[in-house]
């Protein structure tokens, strides 16, 4: 009897769901050819006909490369340094990075949504406006500030900016529906740009003429003090000429009033510059290409299209995926299939 126990077959383990293999996978994809072919044309041919319904789009597109800083800004930087003195001034242009950046901000976009554009009537379906692009949009929100976030949202969608970094040089591209727009919204964007970094020119010309100007006051005060003992060592020492430590003395009194002399026309220059710097209008990007006359269609058909036929296809597969789990599920525990089938609405009862 013990032999018969130890000899005995182990008991069958307890059936489980069989694993999804990849082979059983394929075949249950190609199965159903229908899903697999139709399924990815059928969200092609919608998005091809939204496409076609929402009427083409207009793009207008401008380059515009940043300026280098003022010499006048590196120079000044540069006579701090002497001084042991930062001023926190850039020695060179912001990167084409910064601009990219700059665009894309919130504040940046809401300025241009909240600008007031006037269009004229080009055809039925493009006709007069006046105002944002909150109203042009008809964004809805419960209050203002919603609305004009969403119109931001919505015009950093149609924004594409392009870099090129060895040639300094970025490409700003607007899509909208309307061509007259599309160049208006570009140019906005180039003015605000040039708005934007002539304000913060003015505001670090005024940091550097405060800063010379302070260190010009410095030096004056110092070439004073050197002027004042020089005099005084002269009026005290009148035959100094045959004293070789008097002469000594007064060669070394004079270097510093010439040294402080020489520091205090510097910093003099230095301070009319930043005068002039701080009124003056130049701008501190170039651009290249306008966006004015350079207005083209695209309707994205094809790009859409393709986009559409991929999402097909990717739900087609994670279709086959979920139906082969659930009837994976289904033969290993029927019982519960069962009694989840007799829950759903409109099976109770049977």
């Amino acid at each position: 009897m013990p032999d018969e126990l130890s000899h005995a077959p182990p008991s069958p383990l307890p059936d489980g769901p069989e694993p999804l293999s990849l082979y059983a996978f394929l075949a249950s994809l190609l199965a159903d050819l229908r899903l697999l072919v139709g399924l990815p044309l059928a969200l092609a041919v919608l998005s091809a006909g939204l496409t076609l319904l929402g009427g083409p789009g207009y793009v207008s597109e401008s380059k515009f490369t940043p300026n280098a800083t003022r010499g006048s800004a590196t120079g000044l930087a540069a006579l701090a340094a002497q001084f042991g003195v930062s001023t926190g001034l850039p020695d060179a242009g912001p990167p084409i990075d910064f601009y990219a950046e700059l665009i894309r901000s919130q504040e940046f976009l809401g300025e241009v949504a909240a600008s007031t554009f006037r269009l004229d009537r080009l055809s039925r379906r493009h006709e007069a406006f006046t105002g944002d692009l909150v109203a042009y949009y008809q964004t809805r929100g419960e209050t203002d500030q919603e609305r004009l976030r969403r119109t931001v949202e919505d015009l950093r969608t149609s924004i594409t900016i392009r870099k090129d970094v060895p040639a300094n040089l970025v490409t700003l591209r607007v899509e909208v529906d309307r061509p007259d727009l599309a160049e208006m919204i570009n140019r906005r964007l180039l003015e605000n740009i040039d708005t934007f970094n002539l304000e913060k020119r003015r505001s670090q010309t005024s940091a550097e003429r405060r800063f010379v100007e302070e260190r010009l006051a410095a030096a004056h005060d110092s070439l004073v003090e050197a002027e004042t003992r020089l005099r005084d060592f002269l009026e005290q020492n009148v035959g100094y000429e045959d004293s070789p430590t008097l002469r000594l003395t007064s060669s070394r009194l004079q270097r510093r009033v010439d040294l402080h002399q020489q520091v205090y026309q510097s910093l003099a220059q230095a301070c009319e510059e930043a005068r002039i710097d701080e009124v003056r209008d130049t701008p501190v990007v170039t651009i290249v290409d306008s966006p004015e006359g350079w207005v083209k269609r695209e309707r994205g058909l094809m790009r859409n299209s393709l986009l559409g036929l991929l999402l097909g296809l990717f739900a087609a597969v994670g279709v086959t995926i979920v139906r082969d789990f659930l009837s994976g599920q289904r033969r290993s525990d029927p019982e519960a299939f069962e009694r989840f089938r007799n829950r759903l609405p409109g099976t109770v009862g049977e």
